[in-house]
């Protein structure tokens, strides 16, 4: 049987959080030396 599971719309959602996690923790990092130095 052929279903349309929500397999595509989970690995969508995953690897726009893997590719904004990196972003938003090098901003954070970012702020962080901004404000240290």
């Amino acid at each position: 049987m052929h279903g349309d599971l929500p397999a595509p719309d989970l690995i969508g959602t995953l690897s726009g959080y893997l590719l904004l996690m990196p972003l938003s923790l090098a901003h954070n990092l970012q702020l962080l030396f901004a404000t240290v130095f």
